[in-house]
This record gives C-alpha cells, sequence and structure tokens, in this order.
C-alpha cells in the first residue's frame, strides 16, 4: 500500500509539471549578425494594422458595388444556361437584363467618382498599406521560425555572404504578405536564389510590397 500512494503522488507531480521552454536555438554567428541586421531596418508603423491581408481584401470586395454586381451577373449568367422551363428561362433574363442595366449604372458613377479619388484616401488601400508596414516590422524585428529558416539556408547553401541585405529583407517581407493573403508562403519557399552583389545596407527602411 505504501508503494501505490507513493506511485500516485509521483503521477501526480509528474502530471502537474510545468515542462521547461525550449532552449533557443543556437545560430551560426553570420546568421545571427544578419538577423540583427535585418532588426535594424525593420519600419516602425505609425499605426498598427492588425486585420490580415486577406480579411482587407474581402472587405474591400464586400464595400464595392460594381465587384458584387458583376458576380451575380456570372451567377445569372450560369444559371441561364441550366434552366429549362420556359417561364423560369424567362424570369432568369428578366434579372439579367436589370442587373446589367445597373452594373453599367454603377461603372459610370464608379468613373465619375475616380476623378475625385485622388483627393480622397482611399479606406482599402490604407489599410494594405498600414498592414504592409506592421508584417515588414514584424517578420523583422522579431522573426518568425519561417525567415529564421530562409536566412539558415541561405547560409548553408553558400549565399548568404554575397546576399544583399536590402534584397533579403525585401524578400522577407513579400512572403509575409503572402502568407498573411494566402495563408502559406510562396511556392518556392525557402528554395530561393536572389540576387548576389556586395553586402549592402539598404536605407533605414525596408521597402514594403505593392500590395
Amino acid at each position: 500500500w505504501p508503494h501505490v500512494v507513493e506511485l500516485q503522488q509521483i503521477n501526480m507531480l509528474i502530471a502537474t509539471q510545468t515542462p521547461d521552454p525550449p532552449s533557443p536555438r543556437s545560430e551560426p554567428e553570420d546568421v545571427q549578425r544578419i538577423l540583427d541586421l535585418l532588426a535594424q531596418v525593420a519600419p516602425t508603423p505609425e499605426r498598427r494594422e492588425e486585420r490580415s491581408l486577406a480579411i482587407i481584401d474581402q472587405l474591400a470586395v464586400d464595400n464595392d458595388p460594381v465587384l458584387k454586381l458583376e458576380m451575380a451577373l456570372r451567377r445569372l449568367n450560369a444559371m441561364a444556361e441550366t434552366v429549362v422551363d420556359d417561364a423560369e428561362r424567362q424570369a432568369v433574363d428578366g434579372q439579367i437584363i436589370t442587373t446589367a442595366r445597373v452594373l453599367r449604372e454603377a461603372r459610370r458613377d464608379r468613373t465619375a467618382e475616380n476623378v475625385y479619388a485622388k483627393y480622397i484616401p482611399d479606406a482599402s488601400q490604407t489599410a494594405r498599406d498600414d498592414r504592409a508596414i506592421t508584417l515588414a516590422h514584424d517578420a523583422l524585428a522579431d522573426p518568425p521560425t519561417w525567415v529564421v529558416d530562409h536566412v539558415r539556408h541561405l547560409h548553408d547553401t553558400g549565399q548568404l555572404a554575397a546576399t544583399r541585405l536590402d534584397e533579403l529583407a525585401t524578400r522577407v517581407v513579400i512572403g509575409a504578405a503572402h502568407l498573411d493573403r494566402h495563408g502559406q508562403l510562396p511556392p518556392d519557399w525557402p528554395a530561393l536564389h536572389l540576387p548576389t552583389a556586395d553586402q549592402a545596407l539598404p536605407d533605414n527602411q525596408a521597402p514594403s510590397p505593392s500590395l
């Protein structure tokens, strides 16, 4: 019986024991130096944007009457190809005519609005720009595993010493944007062959991708 009690106590200790945090992975000196340099060129966002690019893009579509009408018209045209009942076909054709007319009006309104668009901030593009800077800061200042792995990949394949820092920073930011928008890194990641040149420091901010 004492052994049973002791075994239960041991099992309870094991079950409630907090595991030690994993030790940070040790990287070669050259890899850590480049990671430190990337952190130095990370831009500081004036406004952090926490919504993903995928969400911002979807909101832009939802708030665009032209895009919504174009999608509705495509659905009606597809429906028209499948209906066989004359009454139903007539109803669908009527909806197509109405939707096409409203779409023409919406496009005309958009054309008129575009004349003044350069004077009015575009909320969607502003959100994309803010998100791009937020992604750039996070990916460079506190690089996630996929960034560290990529720098290590360049080191292990002999490309790191000849890789321009600004090219590397740009590639990381583009990768972060692709991941944010599509949920995965670009298809060729991380086996990339970046343009080579003498190691060079960029300006005090890494370039942001066009979004």
